[in-house]
């Protein structure tokens, strides 16, 4: 899918093309480090698409292959790092400002979803369990409840 020719082409196309500004300006140079190349270029410029993919805002908490795109996208993040080629540039590329709004992207949709989903998992006991203002006035009687017993004993 889209995901997979992204990371293709950063260990295609992004790679070599480090390799070549490490030999053209030396190690030095930040065109030279994958996790340049990958995290401020490759992921700015790709964010808009990898967040819309399909002309549909990928984040979207209502779409039922929410959970899926989510992890795809994580997924996503995860071989994009193994193409930075160490841990040092992996670590490197997740301070990119790129990085960062993906992932921050991600992180209301997810909440909202989760939320949707206990609410969902919920509403059948809901109607079991005592309401917050009543708990106190429950708490009270089952204490009244057990002193009495205990007054009159076995």
């Amino acid at each position: 899918g889209v995901l997979g020719e992204v990371v293709r082409f950063a260990e295609n196309e992004m790679l070599p093309l480090t390799w070549l500004a490490e030999e053209a300006v030396g190690g030095g140079s930040a065109l030279s480090r994958a996790d340049f190349a990958v995290g401020r270029c490759l992921l700015a410029e790709a964010l808009p698409a990898l967040l819309s993919v399909g002309g549909k805002r990928l984040t979207h908490y209502l779409d039922p292959k929410f959970a899926s795109k989510y992890l795809e996208s994580m997924a996503l993040l995860t071989r994009l790092e193994a193409v930075c080629g160490s841990r040092e540039a992996a670590l490197a590329m997740r301070q990119v400002p790129s990085y960062a709004e993906f992932v921050h992207k991600w992180e209301l949709p997810l909440r909202a979803h989760f939320q949707l989903m206990f609410q969902a998992a919920t509403e059948g006991i809901s109607p079991l369990l005592v309401p917050p203002q009543r708990l106190h006035t429950v708490l009270e009687e089952e204490r009244e409840r057990q002193a009495r017993a205990r007054e009159e004993g076995p």
